[in-house]
């Protein structure tokens, strides 16, 4: 059985392959994995409070990054019926299968286990 460590730095290392995959830089999969992780509970997440999240990056930094995630479809818009300037901020098509191809590192790791 391998050590818990090496199992750990092996997916690791198998999440870092997915996201090179996906052309992802550090900070674009610091803002997905916060943005999947508060849609996760809060569905109705827009684009006004996710630039809000200074503890990440600057205003600016997190419109920038943004915007590169939803050209690679990592993340995709979906107008907000009530007020048409609002925008919610929603998993893309390339966003869920990083998703599953996660999930599936992680399987193969706990099947080791």
């Amino acid at each position: 059985m391998p050590s818990l460590y090496k199992s750990y730095l092996s997916l690791v290392s198998d999440i870092g392959g997915i996201n090179a995959k996906y052309g992802l830089q550090l900070n674009e999969v610091a803002l997905l994995d916060a943005i999947e992780v508060f849609i996760e509970s809060e569905p109705l997440l827009t684009v006004g409070e996710t630039i809000s999240w200074e503890s990440i990056a600057s205003p600016a930094t997190l419109h920038c990054t943004l915007k590169k995630l939803l050209k690679k479809n990592m993340l995709a818009l979906k107008p907000c019926n009530e007020d048409g300037r609002r925008k919610y901020i929603e998993v893309g098509p390339e966003g869920k299968a990083r998703q599953k191809l996660i999930q599936q590192a992680m399987s193969k790791l706990s099947k080791a286990l």
